[in-house]
């Protein structure tokens, strides 16, 4: 009988000292900024750009409305690569 009365003694102390556990690792899933585009598309040199003065004021009507056709078409062509940027970026966000 005594001894059953040391060994719940003894069990009892064991639990009064039992240590914290220790703090778990909790994770935390948190939304870091990336930048949406790789690179800027680089602005071109448009065809009116491309002339001098001089060439402008010798150029035939002609050639104007050719060079304006021309620049158009590159325009187009460059605001479609910065939509295509804009749409990846919205597509990132969500929106």
């Amino acid at each position: 009988m005594r001894a059953a009365a040391v060994l719940l003694a003894l069990l009892a102390a064991g639990c009064a000292s039992v240590e914290p556990a220790a703090p778990g690792v909790t994770m935390v899933e948190k939304p870091i900024p990336v930048p949406c585009v790789e690179r800027i598309p680089p602005k071109p040199a448009f065809a009116l750009e491309r002339l001098s003065a001089s060439e402008l004021e010798a150029a035939s009507d002609y050639e104007l409305v050719l060079s304006l056709w021309i620049e158009r078409a590159e325009r187009i062509a460059y605001e479609a690569e910065l939509e295509a940027a804009l749409v990846g970026c919205a597509a990132m966000s969500g929106r």
